[in-house]
């Protein structure tokens, strides 16, 4: 098992059922058919239960402009147990390398729908950046921290090997160089996870730049009536 932080780990590869690899392999096409605005998504070609997004922040948020990268980890049986949700990127929302307190992840088995697929999955994971609600792994970042990182966001992501070998054409879209696969990480300048958090995340518009050409569009709703906050007093750690 591979280490990912504290409560995640990585399933052995080829240890997915015959149903889990059939139904990710589904999700994917239907992902690459009906892309999702505002989210990119894919397997790990050695590991078909590791996959890694990039979501790009909503329009109207502190959020829009930056790229927050992170990973899904599905269990062996997927789709009848939920995957565990973790965000890389620095974002102001919430904490990096942590299991995030979902309905749709594997906080809440009890919450969870058997046929939701990887795109719902994200949007969820989407819509729930945007809210005030707080939850297990979750922080109270400011706006202006939260502008701080999604200003910060490419330049983090790009230090990454991981991230250049999942997501290269936005590495060119941003530098102008297509990554080699062989890269190393550079180490990046961090900025610090908690900077100065002083209120809840904003419900309202920053005066944000626009960002534009850089893979893709996001014209999705700020807030997703159909996720499910669980408030903390209700929130269980699994294994």
């Amino acid at each position: 098992m591979l280490n990912l932080g504290p409560g995640v780990s990585v399933p052995a590869a080829g240890t997915a059922s015959s149903s889990a690899v059939r139904r990710l392999q589904k999700d994917y096409a239907k992902l690459m058919q009906d892309p999702v605005d505002g989210i990119k998504a894919l397997p790990n070609e050695d590991n078909i239960l590791e996959w890694h997004y990039c979501l790009r922040g909503s329009p109207d948020t502190p959020f829009y402009g930056g790229y927050y990268w992170g990973k899904v980890i599905f269990k062996e049986n997927f789709p009848w147990s939920p995957p565990a949700i973790t965000m890389i990127t620095p974002n102001g929302r919430f904490q990096t390398n942590t299991r995030l307190c979902l309905s749709i992840s594997d906080y809440h088995p009890e919450s969870w729908n058997p046929g939701w697929t990887v795109s719902a999955i994200l949007i969820g994971l989407h819509s729930f950046m945007n809210e005030n609600s707080p939850a297990a792994g979750s922080i109270a970042g400011t706006p202006q921290d939260q502008r701080m990182y999604a200003a910060a966001s490419k330049e983090f992501n790009v230090k990454y090997r991981e991230f250049r070998r999942f997501f290269p054409q936005f590495v060119k879209d941003w530098t102008g160089v297509l990554p080699t696969p062989n890269e190393p990480n550079i180490a990046p300048t961090m900025l610090p996870e908690h900077a100065a958090p002083t209120g809840g995340a904003p419900n309202a518009a920053p005066n944000a730049p626009i960002v534009r050409g850089f893979g893709f569009d996001n014209n999705l709703p700020a807030r997703n009536p159909e996720v499910v906050v669980i408030p903390p007093k209700r929130a269980r750690r699994g294994n």
